[in-house]
């Protein structure tokens, strides 16, 4: 949906826009994935469906940023146009559903951040083969990738709505993701777990890491992450892969 709103082709992005509408739950959040072949997962059959914070924060992320790119070219579209309304409930709702995962306590690591979501999967072996295991559950790992993406749709959505609670929730996410800035690696680390840093290094932590902190007011730990990508995870096997 923002590719093609970016290229212009509001038909395409309002379709996928429209999709992702029919799809929100009734707590106003998205499953990880869908099937295409039925209606799994659904809200009355969504066993083994997992639910990320980072995928839905940025389904509302492309509603908002729809809406804000039509503003900018037909000031008054948002008024004129039911179906860019429908879609910034969407966002909001998806943004209240997040919301509701972010930690609050000032004496937990995570205080901030969102947490992970629900659910996950392991590998575990079963007559003499290996089989994917479906853990219920909320996720309590709070992910700097998850929460980047929280903090594009909760600024925006605060900017495009006036209201000020998007606008203090993304500046809380702001300051708990700024502390988790790895002066020793020039990027970002993984997130948080509730006893501690997940000290873990990932490269969307220094590619999209980057675009954050130029969000952030730090260009100087935007060229930082750059540098990262570069050094770190550039591939140089003799391969398809190599650059």
């Amino acid at each position: 949906a923002v590719a093609f709103t970016m290229a212009g082709d509001y038909r395409n992005a309002a379709f996928v826009l429209n999709a992702l509408s029919r799809l929100s739950r009734a707590d106003g959040g998205l499953y990880f994935g869908y099937n295409t072949h039925n209606s799994w997962p659904s809200e009355e059959d969504a066993e083994g469906a997992l639910d990320r914070t980072g995928s839905g924060a940025w389904a509302g992320y492309a509603a908002v940023f729809y809406i804000q790119k039509r503003q900018r070219e037909e000031p008054g579209f948002l008024a004129k146009d039911r179906e860019a309304r429908s879609y910034l409930e969407m966002a909001k709702a998806m943004a209240d559903c997040l919301l509701a995962r972010v930690v609050r306590d000032g004496k937990d690591p995570r205080r901030g951040l969102a947490t992970g979501g629900d659910g996950g999967y392991s590998l575990g072996y079963d007559a003499k083969a290996v089989v994917e295991l479906f853990e219920p559950g909320a996720v309590d790992w709070a992910s700097a990738e998850h929460n980047f993406d929280l903090y594009f749709l909760l600024k925006d959505l605060g900017e495009l709505t006036g209201e000020a609670r998007y606008l203090e929730a993304a500046a809380d996410i702001r300051a708990a993701l700024l502390g988790l800035w790895s002066a020793k690696d020039g990027q970002y680390y993984q997130g948080r777990k509730p006893d501690r840093i997940d000290t873990v290094l990932a490269l969307d932590c220094a590619s999209w890491g980057a675009m954050f902190s130029l969000a952030a007011g730090r260009e100087d730990y935007a060229r930082a992450c750059l540098k990262a990508v570069e050094a770190r995870y550039r591939s140089a096997d003799a391969s398809p892969a190599t650059g």
